[in-house]
């Protein structure tokens, strides 16, 4: 039998099949439909699923409150090396006497990153980040610690709403979501966190922006 012959066979049967007897509703063939309803409270919604991915959030109500945090966590687990990308940042954090590198450290130290974001997905506790949220890529993955700043007016109900909120704004290079502090369980099914990227993730998110 040529294979002609055979293509011919399929192609037959797959016209002949029978339609199935079940189908979507109108409104699930469209963008605007995800399964999912919008959380009452985005800011709610958005620390209960960064929790549940092992990641830590933090509400505070200006820049001066969130160094103030960034000293007391300073002490309690004792960084030393602190890389601040934000730029908005560095005076505040000056002013508080937190100390930050000129530059980042090489891959592989134990260091802390304090970056922005694009904007923060409340239904998956995502960070949604681009090439404006630091110096590269390795910003976001080399770090022992990535701090994000974020604002109260970033928060965005699903990743496609965090999309076109970065859209209408500008155009970027790359965009990419991190749910959680980096994880595998390749080992004997063993959750290990920090195996690829950060072992912890903190989102701070600032009410007065």
């Amino acid at each position: 039998m040529s294979k002609n012959n055979s293509r011919d066979k399929i192609l037959r049967r797959l016209r002949e099949a029978p339609k199935p007897s079940w189908d979507f509703k109108p409104e699930f063939l469209t963008d605007d439909w995800n399964g999912f309803n919008i959380p009452d409270s985005l800011l709610d919604s958005f620390l209960l699923r960064l929790e549940s991915v092992k990641g830590k959030g933090f509400v505070v109500n200006n820049k001066e409150a969130f160094s103030e945090k960034i000293i007391e966590l300073k002490a309690i687990h004792g960084w030393s090396n602190i890389f601040n990308a934000n730029t908005e940042l560095s005076d505040c954090l000056t002013k508080k006497g937190i100390a930050q590198l000129n530059k980042k450290p090489e891959k592989g130290s134990d260091w802390v990153a304090i970056t922005g974001c694009e904007s923060l997905i409340a239904i998956t506790g995502s960070v949604m980040v681009s090439a404006r949220s630091g110096p590269g890529r390795k910003i976001h993955a080399s770090p022992a610690t990535h701090i994000v700043y974020a604002g109260l007016s970033q928060l965005q109900p699903f990743i496609k709403d965090g999309f076109n909120y970065v859209n209408s704004k500008y155009k970027t290079s790359w965009i990419g979501l991190i749910t959680g502090p980096s994880r595998t369980a390749d080992i004997e099914k063993t959750l290990v966190l920090g195996a690829h990227g950060p072992k912890e993730l903190i989102v701070f998110i600032d009410q007065s922006c």
